[in-house]
């Protein structure tokens, strides 16, 4: 089964101003979600395939982020940061006695830039709420603190990763998916 996306048809109103106290969750084992990601390697404007994992688990507000064999960027942590505040916000959670820790490998040395907030912030509510995901679909965007999905670049070299991934569905924000390429063109004319 997979995640219930409604995030993605509500608004910040409606699961940011509850009136409600957070749930705490016991928990007696970790709970973890992989997502699939496509990326750009900085080396060379590639697209890639990336995994990311997520993993809750008991302690004590902790967000942190495992980037294994990558360089990141200052906004690679921030999304992770933003990504664990929407979810525990959109789950209702209280997230001050459980560690998310973000663990990303990826076929590049050096990443960078905020476009996996969105897929971070699915799998951290797919994590807390123990829910698997769908390994077919992919998705690029940041997320905004709170919890619209904002723009991303490098939208062909990320669909071009997607498609060789073997993913069947590829999320883009809107007003990202078109992309204008210069192109000149010499030729003769005919007077």
């Amino acid at each position: 089964t997979a995640l219930d996306c409604s995030i993605a048809n509500s608004t910040p109103e409606s699961y940011f101003n509850r009136d409600l106290q957070k749930e705490r969750i016991p928990l007696s084992e970790p709970r973890q979600a992989l997502i699939n990601l496509p990326a750009v390697s900085v080396n060379d404007s590639k697209g890639v395939r990336a995994f990311l994992t997520v993993k809750v688990e008991e302690g004590s507000g902790n967000i942190l982020i495992n980037l294994k064999n990558v360089l990141s960027g200052p906004q690679t942590q921030e999304s992770a940061r933003a990504a664990a505040e929407v979810a525990a916000e959109y789950t209702n959670i209280d997230t001050s006695e459980l560690d998310i820790t973000f663990n990303l490998v990826a076929y590049a040395s050096i990443l960078q830039g905020p476009s996996a907030g969105a897929a971070m912030t699915i799998a951290s509510i797919a994590a807390l709420e123990n829910k698997p995901l769908r390994q077919d679909v992919m998705m690029t965007g940041m997320i905004n603190h709170d919890g619209t999905i904002g723009p991303a670049s490098e939208i062909r070299a990320k669909a071009q990763a997607a498609k060789e991934a073997g993913a069947s569905i590829f999320l883009v924000p809107i007003g990202s998916s078109i992309q204008y390429e210069e192109v000149e063109h010499c030729g003769r004319s005919e007077e």
